[in-house]
């Protein structure tokens, strides 16, 4: 019974809020008492719930774009679409070598030690295996035709993404 009344409750803010979309920016704190009653009447823990409550706040705050591509030289990046065209021709990356061309092209400019680049591309930084980045590195380079001297060796430190047309 509790959680009928809930639930109707429930429909009716909804549908208020549906009538006045313009004014639903200013209802708030009906948008939670919705969400409170929903996760009431699912038994969901308030624990749980309340992050993804203020979610919504969040999110009229500080909107993000659906869909935003990364542009640096000759490459076109879709990180949401795990994509990457060269001059318009489409590349095949592995789901690591993406990982690593997003990290560099993200800070251009920005020179990363093999660890660095273990760490925050692979998760772990394991000894020994700091050649494995050279490797992945090499094939990346590959793949990317001439874009691919867009990734620049630093000698004895590591690798970084040329920052603009004025480097290399």
């Amino acid at each position: 019974m509790v959680i009928a009344v809930m639930w109707s409750l429930a429909l009716n803010v909804t549908a208020a809020l549906a009538q006045e979309p313009a004014a639903s920016e200013s209802h708030a704190p009906l948008w939670a008492v919705l969400a409170t009653l929903v996760v009431l009447a699912y038994g969901v823990s308030w624990l749980v719930a309340r992050p993804l409550l203020s979610r919504r706040a969040e999110d009229r705050d500080h909107p993000t774009p659906s869909h935003a591509f990364l542009q640096a030289g000759p490459l076109v990046l879709d990180p949401v679409g795990h994509r990457v065209e060269v001059e318009g021709r489409r590349l095949d990356l592995t789901a690591t070598e993406f990982k690593l061309l997003i990290h560099l092209v993200e800070r251009p400019g920005q020179v990363f030690s093999r660890e660095e680049l273990l760490r925050n591309v692979w998760g772990h930084v394991t000894a020994g295996y700091s050649r494995t980045v050279d490797t992945h590195v090499q094939r990346l380079r590959e793949k990317l035709g001439e874009a691919g001297t867009w990734i620049e060796t630093v000698r004895g430190v590591g690798y970084r993404f040329r920052n603009g047309e004025g480097q290399g």
